[in-house]
């Protein structure tokens, strides 16, 4: 009886474990810490993504407006609202799946 029990719980635990890896494996959370960054929530849609970073060296430079792509190609717009994102550390942004240079 005593060897039926631990055979059951011990098939729970496997299963349970390789359902939790099969659904965290499939995730952004998951690359996120393969590429070395922490996965936390930022107080802005923008959190740590790179076209943020973009769209401020778009800013920052002084070339002349040509075309309408010039003013929306690549703009982002942040909101106010909590979301999930990786945090890639100094000078790494989150590239969608990747922690990259900025």
């Amino acid at each position: 009886m005593l060897k039926k029990i631990i055979f059951g719980v011990t098939v729970f635990f496997l299963v349970l474990g390789i359902v939790v890896f099969v659904n965290l494996k499939d995730t952004d959370r998951f690359e996120c810490y393969l590429s070395g960054g922490v996965w936390k929530m930022y107080q802005t849609t923008c959190a740590d993504f790179c076209a943020e970073e973009s769209m401020i060296e778009q800013e920052d430079s002084e070339s002349a407006i040509t075309s309408p792509d010039d003013l929306f190609g690549d703009a982002v717009a942040c909101g106010q609202a909590p979301v999930f994102s990786c945090d890639c550390g100094k000078d790494k942004c989150w590239d969608s799946d990747v922690c990259r240079d900025k």
